[in-house]
């Protein structure tokens, strides 16, 4: 079981931060759908929890992103993700699922998704040319 914790916003990276409004950005309008992003890191006994007082979750995987159904407009994303841009497509896909399909092959779904939304996106004019994007491979 892995433990996770949310991470206020101001203590990312900035680039990181945009990046992933930018990805949300493209995926709400691509989708059709609301969306919101909160962040969250995984801490242990050898890196403790860093903010108490902010929600705090487990689950049985390693997590890059996640969605709740408790909170299904909100798109969770690691500080810790390889690829945060692919992880918004992906999580951004099923809060689709979940707001509007009801019932699916989810996690294929959201694989594809992903891979046809992160080349669109890098075509994207309001995605910028961010050195960042360059550390985020395409699947």
């Amino acid at each position: 079981m892995f433990d996770y914790e949310e991470v206020p916003e101001n203590y990312i990276a900035v680039e990181f931060v945009n990046t992933v409004r930018k990805a949300l950005k493209f995926s709400s309008r691509d989708l059709g759908i609301a969306l919101n992003v909160r962040f969250f890191r995984q801490y242990d006994n050898a890196s403790p929890r860093q903010f108490p007082g902010t929600y705090n979750f487990k689950h049985k995987i390693d997590l890059a992103g996640c969605v709740f159904r408790s909170m299904p407009s909100t798109v969770w994303i690691s500080v810790q993700a390889a690829n945060p841009v692919k992880t918004v497509f992906h999580e951004s896909r099923h809060v689709f699922q979940i707001t509007k399909l009801d019932s699916g092959d989810y996690e294929p779904d959201a694989d594809t998704y992903a891979r046809a939304a992160i080349d669109a996106f890098y075509h994207w004019p309001e995605a910028g040319t961010a050195d960042y994007f360059k550390q985020c491979p395409l699947p």
